[in-house]
């Protein structure tokens, strides 16, 4: 085996830890020390304010990791944060080489963390493979939080062939297979935050819950855009917001019903009201201070739409199931204005598309 196919399966393993835990809002790292071809030591992220992974690694390989190689997801960071910067532990443990999957775009860091290593005569190596690849896209969503100060927004809708979310008695259990929803559930593992408008709530009284899947961090903020606070406080989402977090964003009403309902968990967000509708370009930031690095947005119709007037989703997963829905009031994903010509359109770029059983998954970065 070449050396550089060696990097690559090493880095790879690197990668498959750093997917074990989501330490939002920090990134996802995973790393492996390697000496005289074995491995002597690995570690991932697992939850912010602990152990980066380059430290729980050298931890686990001891005086071993003096004279070895760290494969490393991410680069090394070299401020000060809630722990003591990885270069610093690295450079003392006598580390002699490290392969970088991913340079790390926050400004603080960025190229700094290199620098500090070769300075010190580490060697610092790149992986230009397609395993550097998917390490830059682990980190994609963390990369948009940290350099624009929003949290990477995806927008998640499920819809029949003639591009319906329900019927026009708004009943769309279930438009789409198992395997889809399963697939959904995945995506909301993977999120900081999913948020619906009171629309969905009183159509569905959905949990907005993690299921059938692993989880891989704390369950996702469920986040309800109401206005006027006109939640039922026997909905799922007030019921159960003890055990799953809450936050209810809206600009006028009283809390008081909701809260007494929901106990002291259920959170509230006064947000900025335009023409007494909330104002999502001023409620991403604010959703990003609070540590919610990825938004997914599961609608409805109406949020969908504004989502998208606004440019605001940076990427979208679309399930087709193959199904005709019908009828001129039926859900659809994308109302208002909508295009008036071809150069208004909304496109897709970087598009996936996967089967899931019956259905079939469209994935893209929203241009």
């Amino acid at each position: 085996m070449s050396d550089a196919k060696r990097d690559s399966k090493l880095l790879a393993r690197a990668l498959r830890l750093a997917k074990r835990s989501r330490p939002s809002p920090n990134p996802r790292v995973g790393a492996v020390i390697v000496r005289r071809g074995r491995i002597v030591g690995e570690g991932h992220h697992e939850r912010a304010g602990e152990d980066h992974a380059e430290v729980a690694a050298l931890e686990a390989a001891g005086e071993k990791a003096r004279g070895a190689t760290l494969y490393v997801t991410l680069e090394p960071c070299v401020h000060q944060g809630r722990t003591p910067p990885c270069t610093r532990s690295l450079i003392r443990a006598g580390v002699a080489r490290v392969v970088v999957g991913a340079m790390d775009p926050n400004p603080v860091v960025n190229g700094r963390g290199v620098r500090a290593l070769r300075r010190a005569g580490i060697r610092v190596d790149f992986d230009v493979t397609k395993v550097g690849d998917a390490c830059r896209r682990l980190i994609r969503e963390w990369s948009v939080f940290i350099t624009t100060g929003v949290p990477f927004v995806r927008l998640k809708a499920a819809l029949s062939l003639d591009g319906r979310m329900g019927c026009a008695s708004g009943d769309s259990r279930w438009i789409t297979s198992e395997a889809s929803r399963r697939e959904a559930h995945r995506m909301r593992d993977e999120a900081d935050g999913v948020l619906v408008g009171l629309g969905t709530v009183v159509r569905d009284d959905p949990m907005l819950t993690v299921r059938n899947v692993r989880p891989t961090g704390p369950p996702p903020v469920r986040i309800v855009l109401d206005p006027g606070l006109d939640m039922s406080d026997t909905a799922a989402l007030v019921r159960t917001t003890d055990r799953f977090p809450t936050l209810v964003v809206h600009v006028r009403g009283s809390r008081r019903r909701l809260a007494t309902a929901g106990g002291q968990k259920l959170a509230f967000l006064k947000g900025r009201s335009v023409k007494g509708m909330i104002d999502l370009d001023d409620l991403l930031p604010r959703l990003a201070e609070r540590g919610i690095t990825s938004l997914l947005v599961e609608g409805g119709g109406s949020v969908h739409t504004s989502m998208l007037e606004r440019c605001l989703p940076h990427a979208v997963s679309l399930f087709v199931a193959p199904i005709l829905i019908g009828g001129e009031k039926a859900v659809t994903l994308f109302g208002g204005r909508g295009a008036m010509n071809m150069s208004e359109v909304h496109r897709l770029d970087d598009l996936v598309i996967r089967r899931l059983g019956p259905d079939v998954l469209f994935e893209g970065r929203l241009r």
